[in-house]
């Protein structure tokens, strides 16, 4: 994996895997960690929560074309946020909290 150090480095990364869909790996090991504790906070089911990150990743290599970069890293256009989803699947989510 490329040693992602700066914002321009990670920039550069994401750029890669625009044109080569392998080099997305290494987005997802930079960030694997970050996604994974994020859901694992909301979300009590360890399937569940490797269910949602896989899904979320998924999503991302999706919508990779689609990316601008706006100054935010990566990881933070991988996250989904309050206003953008509920929790899939429903019995993933903590008792009473249906949204990531």
């Amino acid at each position: 994996m490329k040693d992602v150090s700066s914002e321009t480095d990670e920039r550069i990364l994401i750029e890669e895997a625009k044109r080569d869909r392998r080099r997305f790996g290494d987005l997802y090991e930079l960030h694997f960690v970050r996604v994974y504790a994020f859901i694992g906070r909301r979300v009590r089911d360890r399937a569940a929560v490797q269910d949602l990150t896989a899904d979320v990743f998924r999503k991302a290599l999706e919508g990779l074309d689609r990316f601008e970069w706006r100054g935010a890293p990566f990881a933070a256009m991988a996250i989904p946020n309050r206003e953008q989803r509920d929790c899939e699947p429903p019995r993933a989510c903590s008792e009473g909290d249906h949204r990531l």
